[in-house]
């Protein structure tokens, strides 16, 4: 009987070893089941991220045109206040009583000034 008895405690160790290997595979699945599905959710969240980064870069593109179309626009009102102001130094000159060719001059040096100014300034903004 003692074999016997060895027999069958040595048949219930090896059952019990085989539900235990079992137990120990379905909890590696289960951990790799859940490994993938944070993969997943990892794979997700970078996407939303990259989504996010390419929103924002547009974004700033965008403000950076806006910004150098009010600095552009600054330029040119600053250019037009500089051509306004010619025409009232003309005006002051020609009640002076000074010479009308050297101020037609002087002016179209001056507007000629402004616009190409504003020009390059238009050149930048694009």
């Amino acid at each position: 009987m003692g074999e016997a008895d060895q027999e069958e405690e040595s048949a219930a160790d090896g059952l019990e070893g085989s539900k235990a290997a079992a137990e120990t595979e379905a909890g590696v699945k289960e951990m790799a089941a859940a490994a993938e599905q944070k993969a997943e959710a990892l794979v997700a969240g970078m996407a939303v991220v990259e989504m996010v980064e390419e929103e924002l870069v547009a974004q700033t593109v965008a403000a950076l045109r806006v910004a150098c179309e009010v600095v552009a626009l600054e330029a040119v009102q600053e250019k037009a206040a500089v051509v306004r102001g010619a025409g009232s130094a003309v005006a002051a000159m020609e009640a002076e009583g000074r010479d009308r060719g050297c101020l037609v001059e002087e002016t179209v040096e001056v507007k000629v000034d402004c616009m190409e100014a504003a020009v390059l300034e238009a050149a930048r903004a694009d």
